[in-house]
């Protein structure tokens, strides 16, 4: 530090020598620069805030992935070590959804299990490119769709869902509104699927409730129920968990209509058909995430009124092996058909163990943390 403050000390007087050809004004450009450079440090020194590395944020071109977190109390002390794997995030690769041929080794955590959650991915097959590598980048032991795999839920669409087998880790799955029951059976015959359909399951060590939305809009003949029938429905299952044996670690839901009554039932609430991803942690202790579409709404994507394409967008999920809670997340951002860019943005619990179904103090109240990313 103290070679910079002389070299750019020297560097001013001897500019400002040359410039004005006057000694005494030389001399006080150089303690201009001194002063200067001094001031900007201290500014810097007293403004440092070491805790805001432990939720960073990376734009560009991904090139490979973090696929360790661990405790979220031992990020800031790792500082160097976790600077070092996020950094090959950002890059220069010719494809977005090509993975990198170099990613750099990582120690495997046993203490971690790595969940990618997708949704709405709509008969898009790019999203089986980026789920592929996310799943490799990342190293991720099971990936959870919340529904809407496909667009019509027609016969013609059910071979779509033969990709899942190729992804070699669990896929938990629940039925989207756009989704059949022909494209639920076709999920089933993979025979890595876990489809969930009012059942407990247990994946990784996580225990999983899911249950799926019962309309099918592409279908105009029949009746669905409507909204108040569906949250009526979703408070039926909910009342069904919480009077079980078995404690549920993660709900999946495609609506968030549905999954509403699972509030202080269970830590976390996984949905989609919003096309944009919203969080919220409430009262009670429940964090409620809605994922985006991981397949950029689909087809239907082309035809947005908005200027800019809907993005692809997927969440890693690391959760705590021994309690099965949730310890931090990446949100992924990839730009929308027709972009080439990327975001990924990490997001530590506060308070992973925190009791579920007792109010918290520390909130204002069901909307103290909610945010659209």
């Amino acid at each position: 530090m103290i070679r910079s403050l002389v070299t750019a000390t020297l560097g001013a007087f001897i500019m400002a020598l040359l410039l004005f050809r006057d000694l005494r004004r030389a001399l006080a450009g150089g303690a201009v620069s001194l002063g200067a450079l001094v001031a900007s440090g201290a500014v810097a020194a007293a403004s440092f805030n070491p805790s805001a590395i432990a939720e960073p944020r990376y734009t560009g071109l991904i090139a490979g992935a973090p696929q360790v977190v661990g405790s979220a109390e031992e990020v800031v002390g790792r500082f160097s070590e976790y600077q070092e794997q996020l950094a090959g995030l950002v890059g220069n690769v010719s494809m977005i959804y090509e993975a990198t041929s170099e990613l750099p080794v990582y120690e495997d955590d046993e203490s971690v299990v790595r969940v990618l959650h997708v949704s709405d991915i709509q008969l898009n097959p790019a999203s089986w490119s980026i789920i592929s590598s996310l799943q490799e980048q990342y190293g991720v032991d099971a990936v959870v769709d919340s529904g809407d795999l496909t667009d019509r839920g027609s016969a013609a669409e059910d071979t779509f869902a033969d990709e899942i087998v190729g992804l070699d880790v669990p896929y938990v799955w629940v039925k989207g509104q756009h989704d059949s029951m022909g494209t639920q059976r076709a999920v089933e015959s993979q025979s890595n699927a876990v489809v969930l359909d009012g059942e407990t399951t247990e994946v990784e060590g996580l225990t999983f409730y899911g249950s799926g939305d019962p309309r099918f809009t592409p279908d105009e003949t029949r009746v669905d129920p409507d909204e108040e029938e569906l949250a009526a429905q979703g408070e039926a299952e909910a009342e069904r968990v919480a009077d079980g044996t078995e404690e549920v670690d993660v709900a999946v839901m495609h609506t968030r209509t549905q999954a509403e009554a699972f509030d202080g039932v269970v830590p976390l609430v996984l949905s989609g058909d919003e096309h944009q991803r919203d969080t919220e942690l409430t009262e009670l202790g429940t964090r409620f995430l809605v994922q985006g579409s991981t397949g950029g709404a689909g087809l239907s994507g082309l035809d947005h009124d908005s200027e800019r394409p809907i993005p692809y967008q997927a969440s890693v999920l690391y959760f705590d092996r021994e309690t099965g809670r949730l310890q931090a997340r990446d949100d992924i951002d990839l730009g929308g058909i027709g972009l080439t860019s990327a975001q990924v943005e990490r997001h530590i619990e506060a308070d992973p163990d925190a009791p579920v179904g007792e109010p918290d103090d520390a909130t204002d109240g069901p909307t103290a943390e909610r945010s659209p990313g």
